[in-house]
């Protein structure tokens, strides 16, 4: 879940649409100007269902105890969130060896990154460490049962190219932007996402096939508010009022 301020209220969105919205993005990818696609549907599946392994957990999600905030999804248990990694990759492998491969290597590398941050947990660094052994092991196996003499470069390129579509999608749904800031495309240059308004970005060099896109992701507001447990949340996102945010990405 993407918890997002907005004014005394949050706006609360499932990773779900997330990686909707990533994978719209991704259909319309390309032109002469940049990197391909690797294996074009294979990807687009691994995309939209990278972050499958929520679904679950967002029927009834929690708080921190701590804060009594919702949890956001940078916020979550390891435990937790080493299962709902595992579901996602799980999902992916009905897509092909490739879209777990993907999967895997994104949650290995958030993996990493988490246990880099997490050390005083013993908890959170055991359930690091248990994944980040499965998911080493997994995909040199899975990598062997591709039949293509690509496939080092197809790993490489799918993994960092699903990475750069969850980045633009959670830059957009996460807080307002305002600064005008750069990411790095697989195989050389940077794609500069410019803010013209709140709800309308353009890109330089522009990267999609059409001149104009347009993107509603459903949101739930509820009040920003401590809640003493999570039957209290759950009851108060259940008659949460709901309302589409909308972006126009549009070439300048």
């Amino acid at each position: 879940m993407i918890r997002r301020d907005c004014g005394s209220d949050w706006l609360l969105f499932s990773q779900i649409d997330h990686a909707r919205i990533a994978g719209e993005l991704a259909l319309l990818w390309e032109n002469e100007a940049i990197q391909p696609l690797p294996i074009s549907d294979q990807f687009l599946s691994a995309v939209i269902h990278h972050d499958a392994g929520w679904q679950e957990w967002e029927q009834a999600p929690t708080i921190d105890p701590e804060t009594g905030f919702p949890r956001d999804f940078t916020e979550m248990p390891m435990p937790v969130a080493t299962d709902i990694w595992t579901k996602s990759i799980e999902h992916c492998r009905q897509f092909g060896m490739f879209p777990a491969i993907w999967v895997s290597k994104h949650f290995t590398y958030l993996a990493e990154c988490a246990l880099e941050s997490r050390q005083e947990d013993a908890v959170d660094v055991a359930a690091l460490e248990t994944f980040l052994q499965q998911q080493r092991k997994n995909q040199p196996l899975w990598q062997e049962d591709v039949l293509d003499e690509r496939v080092e470069e197809l790993v490489e390129s799918g993994y960092r190219m699903l990475q750069l579509f969850d980045r633009l999608s959670l830059w957009m749904t996460i807080c307002e932007q305002t600064e005008i800031s750069a990411i790095d495309v697989y195989g050389g240059g940077t794609l500069q996402r410019i803010p013209v308004s709140p709800f309308e970005i353009t890109f330089e060099p522009w990267p999609f096939r059409k001149q104009e896109i347009r993107l509603g992701v459903p949101a739930k507001r509820i009040p920003q508010k401590r809640f003493q447990s999570d039957d209290e949340f759950q009851e108060e996102l259940a008659h949460a009022n709901v309302e589409t945010l909308e972006w126009v990405i549009a070439n300048k």
